[in-house]
């Protein structure tokens, strides 16, 4: 039989004794500390319920990139999501501080949840609650770049750089000094 609770990928037992007592109220810590932005990205998650919104704000107007930008720029913010998936999907949902409560759910909503880039390019980048196997990839030989580096190089993401938009959001060229 397994544990009525366990940790998400990356996260580990607040306090392993107490987990191991089949007390699991202390619930999960990261593996590793977050960076406050500077090495920090997103995991997306999918097939569970939402955190508890107790410290989450939202905002019925932002895009989901606009979303992430935000989140990325406040240190405290531990994940994201859009608030509304119907219609192509509006809004933006940010959590702060500690996610307690997150449960498998057949939903089709994803949750971004930041994490140490060390967590993200060293052991998974990847989790689907219906293939819960962790999908490798080689993502060491790929350039890594913070946020105010990729914001210099595309003039703080300005329309007149937008140069088209995929399934992951607009896409800008990059200005190059040489």
């Amino acid at each position: 039989m397994y544990p009525p609770c366990s940790c998400l990928e990356g996260f580990e037992p607040r306090l392993p004794e107490e987990w191991n007592a089949a007390d699991w109220s202390s619930g999960c810590q990261r593996k590793q500390p977050l960076q406050c932005g500077r090495e920090d990205g997103f995991w997306k998650v999918s097939g569970i319920k939402f955190p508890d919104t107790r410290y989450s704000r939202y905002n019925v107007s932002m895009t989901l990139e606009e979303c992430e930008m935000t989140c990325t720029r406040d240190c405290s913010c531990t994940a994201y999501a859009q608030l509304d998936i119907r219609n192509g999907g509006s809004g933006c949902l940010l959590w702060f501080h500690e996610l307690k409560d997150i449960r498998e759910y057949d939903q089709k909503q994803e949750l971004y949840i930041r994490m140490a880039a060390s967590e993200l390019a060293g052991n998974w980048n990847a989790f689907d609650k219906k293939n819960t196997s962790v999908q490798m990839e080689d993502l060491d030989a790929l350039p890594f770049f913070n946020l105010h580096e990729i914001a210099k190089a595309t003039d703080n993401f300005s329309i007149d750089n937008k140069i088209g938009e995929c399934g992951f959001g607009p896409v800008y060229k990059v200005l190059l000094k040489v």
